[in-house]
């Protein structure tokens, strides 16, 4: 089942919402036990693969535990293990550090590479999907670079307090050196995302970035408080990472960035996370020459469990 986008759903706010606003502010609620389909009778009680998006095909193949090789043509950052002497070194571990890129306290518009609070009127959503943000989806850098082949168009970005999931680091290493999220089911846990709402041609480009290392499925067993009330969608997609969290002495590792309350699982910061994988698995680099080492050869998945 193709999971359909909101329909005909605006969102009346008030008053522009300061920055940062108060932290898990008691707001609209949206209670969804088990998604039930539009068909009466049918329930699910786990998240549902939704199929492929019209507007983007979504591949649900999972890669084999490998280095994936890098083109021919890509210049060699990592050789012999040094790093080797380019200008653009550091930034590559600066972006590999920043993930996921500082998603902004409160609620947003992105249009283009501005970044607006959002407006004292309704925000116009009708058509498009609610999509769980959680990483650098939830980010104005992040939007920025993904949607830069994009005329500039709003895209809203609004701050949910998400109970029942978790944010924790995914088991694989991203093409650009990093240790990306990942969402898991953790109750009693309040994690503060964000609902991104792109248009059809804005879906299109995000899900592209995911890969293979992420599959669209329907969000279950969840509530949901906008900070900005209003009408708010009763059904959520997500990108659910393929490869499970990642396991620190048979737990998932939250992300610190990301804030909570009744977090279960022990955090960590992204430079943090990159260093207990290197020492796990290339101890013989350095962190610059471990994020270089695997930019070079597109990533690394799944990644096995870490101990100690």
């Amino acid at each position: 089942m193709i999971p359909a986008p909101v329909s005909k759903m605006s969102f009346a706010v008030r008053s522009v919402i300061p920055m940062p606003p108060a932290e898990f502010s008691p707001l609209t609620t949206i209670r969804s036990g088990a998604y039930s389909s539009r068909s009466a009778g049918i329930v699910s009680r786990s998240p549902r693969r939704p199929g492929p998006p019209t507007t983007s095909p979504m591949k649900s193949s999972r890669m084999a535990a490998s280095l994936v090789p890098a083109p021919r043509h890509r210049r060699r950052l990592w050789k012999s293990g040094r790093v080797a002497s380019r200008p653009d070194t550091e930034e590559l571990v600066r972006r590999a550090f920043a993930y996921p890129y500082d998603p902004p306290a409160g609620s947003f518009v992105q249009i283009g590479a501005r970044t607006l609070p959002v407006p004292p009127e309704e925000i116009e959503v009708e058509g498009r999907r609610a999509l769980l943000a959680y990483g650098s989806n939830a980010s104005p850098e992040a939007l920025t670079r993904k949607l830069a082949a994009l005329p500039p168009r709003p895209i809203p970005v609004l701050r949910v307090a998400l109970s029942g999931w978790d944010v924790v680091y995914s088991a694989h290493v991203t093409r650009y050196g990093s240790v990306p999220a990942a969402v898991v089911p953790s109750p009693g846990t309040v994690a503060s995302v964000h609902l991104v709402f792109p248009d059809e041609e804005q879906f299109a480009v995000l899900a592209a970035t995911e890969g293979e290392n992420y599959r669209l499925e329907r969000l279950a067993d969840f509530t949901a408080e906008l900070e900005i009330g209003g009408e708010a969608p009763a059904e959520i997609d997500a990108f659910i990472g393929v490869y499970g969290p990642l396991l620190l002495d048979g737990s998932p590792v939250a992300l610190a960035a990301i804030p909570a309350r009744g977090r279960a699982f022990p955090e960590l910061t992204t430079p943090a996370m990159i260093d207990r994988v290197r020492a796990a698995l290339r101890p013989d680099l350095t962190v610059p020459e471990f994020i270089l080492h695997h930019i070079e050869r597109g990533g690394l998945r799944p990644l096995p469990e870490l101990r100690g």
